[in-house]
């Protein structure tokens, strides 16, 4: 069942807030910027991952000028994710490592995931990385903000070794933001939740793994009405 991917992208995006968890091949923090991320392999998955917002990261997801990629087709995206990204002192190392992970076991399926910015430095992530690999890429974000312009989400969209599946808990304000002339890319997985109004706490991954595994159970009890 898709779901059980759900489920462990989101303990990987849940994990890497936690500064004890090492990843099988290798973890990777830049101390002055806050960019953590890592790289796992598990059976025959590769494992991009990248942590969410912080106490020293915040000011990465509230910086919404939008920049010009002259490199992509003039494409305009969210100045705070791309800099906390690409200008990271980690960045180039890490790029080059999962290159060479992904080289080194060619018949592995590619993720990359995260949950808040985490979920939006994925996303830039696996769209910068489709420039790099042809073998298909996979994203799946969690509670991640919206990118960039029309023209980003035209790109992104074309990409044939691309796809993106974007997992949100209903009534998350920070999946609506920015306002505007801001697009959300790839497909949207939408849980359901008590919440009747636009609430900051179904915005953890807590609240993501409480309500995610309560539709998943809901889908089982009921395919196992049906075939009973």
């Amino acid at each position: 069942m898709i779901s059980n991917i759900y489920t462990k992208m989101l303990e990987y995006s849940n994990d890497i807030y936690h500064d004890n968890i090492i990843f099988n091949i290798k973890n990777y923090d830049d101390e002055e910027t806050g960019l953590h991320c890592g790289i796992d392999i598990n059976d025959d998955k590769i494992i991009i991952i990248f942590r969410g917002s912080d106490i020293t990261t915040w000011k990465y997801s509230f910086d919404i000028e939008q920049i010009c990629l002259n490199n992509y087709e003039n494409i305009n995206v969210h100045k705070g994710c791309y800099e906390h990204l690409t200008k990271s002192l980690i960045y180039k190392e890490f790029l080059n490592e999962c290159i060479k992970c992904i080289n080194f076991n060619p018949n592995f399926k590619i993720y990359i995931t995260g949950h808040s910015l985490g979920g939006s430095l994925a996303t830039l992530f696996g769209f910068i990385l489709s420039y790099k690999i042809k073998r298909n890429i996979n994203v799946i974000s969690f509670a991640s903000f919206k990118l960039g312009d029309e023209k980003w989400k035209h790109l992104f969209e074309s990409r044939n070794n691309l796809s993106h599946i974007r997992v949100i808990n209903k009534n998350d304000p920070i999946t609506m933001l920015p306002l505007f002339n801001y697009n959300h890319t790839g497909n949207e997985f939408l849980i359901p939740n008590n919440s009747f109004y636009i609430n900051m706490k179904v915005h953890s991954t807590k609240e993501y793994k409480k309500c995610l595994e309560c539709l998943i159970n809901s889908y089982t009890s009921r395919l196992l009405s049906k075939n009973s």
